[in-house]
């Protein structure tokens, strides 16, 4: 008990100590007024950084999807114009070897060696395989005759890749 009445006893004596604000709200008011205006102030700066930090990210990630994209249709363009070019050096070829084009030995000396392109091969109307650039042992895959691709060149005499 002698423990509660001695801090009371101090509370007490603390808030007589306290008597020279009684007259002075203004300036007790004063320094928070203050204090929270300058943050007010910061906070709106800061918001203001951060949108003008995100508008010049987005444009800048606009860009850099623009570059990249036009680069991307370049080297499709190019992969695709590549992919034409063999073709018809394929169809060329096999109309002057008069059947006899080798597709595997022209592949073994580096033919055939460009990244867009897996195999090349050649088919009859029946679909039957006639010559392929495979490497290795001869894999001759089954007949494509009833695959759409083939079934769509077969009866499309147009030089169209599909």
């Amino acid at each position: 008990m002698g423990n509660k009445n001695n801090i009371v006893k101090r509370l007490v004596r603390g808030t007589r100590n306290l008597g020279f604000l009684r007259g002075s709200l203004f300036q007790i008011l004063l320094w928070p007024i203050i204090c929270l205006f300058l943050g007010a102030l910061l906070w709106r700066w800061t918001l203001l950084n951060i949108e003008t930090d995100r508008i010049a990210t987005e444009k800048n990630s606009l860009q850099n999807a623009e570059s990249l994209s036009y680069d991307y249709a370049q080297y499709l363009a190019r992969a695709i114009e590549r992919v034409d070019q063999i073709t018809l050096q394929v169809k060329y070829d096999w109309e002057h070897s008069r059947g006899k084009l080798n597709l595997a030995e022209l592949s073994q000396h580096g033919i055939y060696r460009i990244p867009q392109i897996v195999n090349v091969l050649i088919v009859d109307r029946n679909g039957v395989l006639l010559t392929h650039s495979f490497f290795g042992p001869d894999r001759r895959p089954v007949s494509l005759a009833d695959r759409d691709y083939f079934l769509f060149h077969r009866d499309d005499t147009s030089n169209i890749l599909l």
